[in-house]
């Protein structure tokens, strides 16, 4: 008996270290997009410091109007103007914040199916094969899904929070040129020093708003795509098997789809937390005259829908500006009161 319980310590302990491993690996992949990101928040932030361009709506066609310089030119734009460096801003909280929320996930879904096989139900068979289920069972099936992804995703979403908000915070520091950030551990106790809990899970609510809505959203699209393929009628000679396994090739080419979907009703309350995760920290962008200070993610929602702000960041190109614009040096500008 002590063996075998050593033998399963054992393989308990593997099994952690794969994830680890397989953890760090994806954070380290997840650095190449970094200037990407560092690029998004900003936008998020309201810093568009760069000339504005004509162009035409769609492309080609459409009336003239003017552009927010695409992703790409952002980049290219804010590296010239601070040195390439700045696009890896926040590498260290960027890749740790990644990191642990990816361990958070693998681990909390291994002990829930060890500890809690019953949360959201109990566990049908053929649970991992759509195409066997009954309405009846694969309601049950996405329910429990839904339940255990809820709690996982929003778990580890609250436990990687402050690195999070670290990273934000770290980005944001560019608008003002300023250094206040630069170290994660002690910048960690920096902002619970000054902060106390709330300053390290600024927008932490509005966090979990968005990352309940992605979850929903998924569930919904994913149980509602598969249902509906199932209803398709075979082809003329075409048998059971055949028509099933067309059925799983046509799910997995369309649920690519699903994350854009989910992140088009989620995007808004993200947008939120990445300006609340600046709230407190008194760098230029976070006070005013820059970015007026609301205690609840309502009021922000309310202060950026009227003005077309509250997708802002959403998309890299055809980032078309609607708004005020002022005049400096023969070159067009946002003309922005504040930045949020």
């Amino acid at each position: 008996m002590a063996g075998n319980g050593e033998i399963n310590i054992q393989n308990a302990q593997e099994a952690q270290l794969g994830i680890w491993k397989a953890a760090f690996i994806k954070s380290l992949a997840g650095a190449v997009v970094l200037p990407v990101n560092v690029v998004k928040t900003l936008m998020q932030l309201g810093y568009e410091p760069f000339p504005l361009e004509m162009g035409k709506r769609f492309i080609v066609v459409g009336h003239d109007a003017y552009f927010l310089p695409n992703g790409i030119k952002y980049m290219f734009k804010l590296a010239e103007k601070n040195g390439v460096a700045v696009l890896f801003r926040g590498f260290d909280c960027y890749i740790a914040s990644n990191f642990i929320n990816e361990v958070a996930k693998k681990s909390l879904h291994e002990y829930i199916d060890l500890e809690y096989p019953t949360l959201g139900g109990v566990k049908k068979e053929n649970s991992d094969d759509f195409t066997k289920l009954s309405t009846e069972e694969a309601v049950a099936v996405s329910f429990r899904n839904y339940v255990r992804d809820m709690f996982v995703s929003n778990t580890a979403m609250i436990i990687s929070r402050p690195l999070a908000v670290l990273f934000v915070r770290n980005v944001a520091q560019i608008i003002g040129g300023e250094n206040k950030y630069t170290n994660l551990i002690g910048d960690i106790f920096k902002i619970g020093r000054e902060e106390g809990l709330r300053g390290l899970f600024a927008g932490l609510a509005v966090s979990i708003v968005g990352t309940s809505l992605i979850v929903t959203v998924q569930h919904v699209v994913s149980f509602t795509i598969e249902r509906g393929l199932l209803t398709l009628p075979p082809t003329e000679g075409e048998t059971e098997d055949e028509r099933i396994t067309k059925i799983k090739k046509t799910y997995s080419l369309i649920s690519n789809i699903i994350p854009f979907i989910s992140n088009s009703f989620s995007y808004p309350y993200m947008l939120i937390s990445s300006i609340m995760a600046v709230t407190g920290s008194q760098l230029a962008c976070s006070v005013m005259p820059y970015t007026p200070v609301f205690n609840h993610y309502e009021d922000y929602y309310g202060y950026l829908k009227p003005n077309g702000s509250i997708t802002r960041g959403s998309k890299l190109f055809l980032r078309e500006h609607p708004g005020a614009i002022q005049f400096s040096n023969g070159q067009i500008f946002v003309n922005n009161k504040y930045f949020s």
